[in-house]
């Protein structure tokens, strides 16, 4: 019984991870730079398919 209680107290202390925590918690980045390196690169690749569909 007593063990039960501390476990629920434990849970509810410990923050939950959102997917972008998980995903780039073992580099030394910042979640809204890493968001900005992601944007970009994703842009590149969306002129790059234009351009070679165009040409």
């Amino acid at each position: 019984m007593q063990n039960e209680t501390v476990n629920e107290n434990i849970k509810e202390e410990v923050p939950k991870k959102t997917v972008r925590d998980t995903l780039y918690g073992n580099l030394d980045v910042s979640v809204k730079t890493m968001d900005r390196f992601l944007a970009v690169l994703f842009i590149l690749l969306a002129l790059s398919l234009i351009i070679g569909v165009l040409v």
